[in-house]
C-alpha cells in the first residue's frame, strides 16, 4: 500500500510542476521569456523521479504490485519532462515554469557558470538557477537580470534602465563575480 502512495505522490508532484491551476500570474511587466532547456526540466523533476525510483525498487523487492503498475507513472513523468516550460523575467521577479515566482529582492547577486545563471539568495531562501537555453553565455540576459537585482535594492523594482551595456560587453568569461 505504501508503494501505491509513493507512486501517487510522484505523479501528482510531476504533473503540478508542469501545470498548476492555481498558479499566480507573474507580477510585474514581462521583459523576457526564455525556453527552459531539457536538463533544467529534468532537474525540476528530481523529487518525483526519486520517489518513483524508490517505489519501483520497493515493488521489485516486495513484488506486491504487477510490474506494469509503476510503468504508467513513469510514462507520465517522462511526458511531464517533455512538456515545454519557460522562465518569465519581469520587472518584479522571475517565474520558473509552473513552479514558482521569486522576487528580485530575494537575491543578493548572481554568478554565471557553464550556461547557468545562479541567483544567490538572501537569508535562508533557496538559491535559484536559471539555465540558459541553447547558448553557453547570454550577456544581454545576464546584464538585464543584474540591473533588475540592483534596481530592486535601490527601490526601482518596476523600472528598467538600459545604460549598463559596458558591463554586459566586458563580462564574457565563463564565470562572473557577484553583483
Amino acid at each position: 500500500m505504501i508503494i501505491v502512495l509513493f507512486i501517487v505522490i510522484a505523479v501528482v508532484a510531476a504533473v503540478f510542476r508542469v501545470w498548476s491551476p492555481w498558479r499566480p500570474r507573474p507580477q510585474g511587466t514581462p521583459l523576457r521569456t526564455l525556453r527552459m532547456p531539457f536538463v533544467a526540466r529534468l532537474s525540476n523533476q528530481a523529487f518525483p523521479l526519486t520517489l518513483l525510483s524508490v517505489a519501483i525498487a520497493a515493488n521489485e523487492l516486495l513484488g506486491s504490485l504487477p510490474f506494469w503498475v509503476p510503468v504508467v507513472p513513469l510514462v507520465v513523468l517522462v511526458l511531464s519532462v517533455l512538456v515545454p516550460a519557460r522562465y518569465t523575467i519581469t520587472t518584479e521577479g522571475v517565474a520558473v515554469g509552473a513552479l514558482t515566482f521569486r522576487r528580485w529582492t530575494e537575491f543578493s547577486g548572481l554568478t554565471v557558470r557553464r550556461g547557468r545563471i545562479r541567483l544567490k539568495s538572501i537569508g535562508g531562501v533557496r538559491r535559484l538557477e536559471l539555465w540558459l537555453p541553447g547558448r553557453f553565455h547570454d550577456a544581454d540576459t545576464v546584464a538585464e537580470i543584474r540591473r533588475l537585482i540592483r534596481g530592486a535594492y535601490q527601490g526601482r523594482g518596476t523600472t528598467v534602465d538600459s545604460g549598463d551595456q559596458a558591463t554586459a560587453s566586458s563580462e564574457t568569461g565563463s564565470s562572473m563575480a557577484v553583483v
